[in-house]
């Protein structure tokens, strides 16, 4: 059986600076979401929310825990522009790939715009889930594409709604 979760991994093309630490904000009460409960994971504007999991510039990996939904890390809208196909012990983990405004990657739309317009960065965000827990942990299955993105991400919200 398929298990999908609505958490995904989404990498974002951020600065490493772009993480908030609730202990160094003026306004408490804003960190106090449930990540799981408190946020829609589609905009109407066809945007998705996603929690920073993984900020760029770092090889710290941080989770939404799960009984609580908790994790302070800042609320940003992104595009989908694709998703990396990988096997953690034998079970499906996809990432999405999605991209926020006002950054150097705003204008890419897909995986084959980001090979062609940032070479190499496709490889380096292969190469870090491949062993960020290790060699031999993950397997890549492959990319794909931004429907095949969507369509995880719709596949993942209707299996989070019929377990509610």
């Amino acid at each position: 059986m398929l298990k999908i979760n609505i958490y995904f991994t989404v990498f974002f093309f951020l600065s490493s600076h772009s993480f908030v630490y609730a202990t160094h904000s003026i306004d408490e009460q804003k960190y106090e979401q449930n990540y799981v409960n408190d946020y829609k994971p589609t905009n109407q504007d066809g945007t998705i929310n996603a929690v920073i999991e993984i900020p760029a510039g770092t090889n710290e990996k941080w989770e939404v825990t799960k009984p609580d939904g908790k994790l302070v890390l800042e609320h940003k809208k992104g595009k989908l522009i694709g998703v990396l196909k990988f096997s953690d012990k034998g079970e499906k983990d996809d990432k999405l790939l999605a991209v926020i405004p006002n950054t150097a990657f705003q204008e890419v739309d897909n995986i084959t715009q980001l090979d062609e317009t940032f070479p190499g960065v496709t490889s380096i965000i292969k190469t870090w889930f491949l062993y960020y827990k290790g060699s031999g942990k993950m397997i890549f299955k492959g990319f794909g594409s931004v429907q095949e993105a969507q369509d995880i991400l719709n596949i993942a919200i209707k299996e989070y709604q019929n377990q509610e």
